[in-house]
């Protein structure tokens, strides 16, 4: 697992978000991340903008910690996110957003 920290510069939905990473000595790159053990609602279901928009409310701008170890099977990462040490995942769950998702069929 690594851990970073980094800038979230985009929100693309609930659980997909674009960061720019500090990997250390002054070294930037720009990624997109897919929140893990969480699955929001996607764009033709109820709940998709307000997932959307409290995402952005909670991590849009904003500096947040990212643990990380291996890509999707989307090709992008998978990350635990936290804004101040409270997990975004959690906080996604606990606001009836997301459901809990360790891969697998939905």
């Amino acid at each position: 697992m690594f851990e970073y920290q980094a800038k979230v510069i985009n929100v693309v939905d609930g659980d997909t978000i674009d960061v720019e990473v500090d990997v250390g000595f002054k070294i930037y790159t720009k990624q997109r991340l897919r929140l893990a053990h969480v699955d929001t609602p996607e764009r033709s279901q109820a709940n998709y903008t307000t997932a959307k928009e409290f995402v952005k409310n909670a991590v849009l701008n904003k500096e947040v910690r990212i643990k990380t170890s291996k890509p999707s099977k989307w090709g992008y990462f998978l990350a635990e996110i936290y804004i101040n040490n409270e997990s975004l995942a959690d906080m996604l769950i606990s606001q009836n957003l997301a459901k809990k998702y360790e891969g697998g069929t939905k």
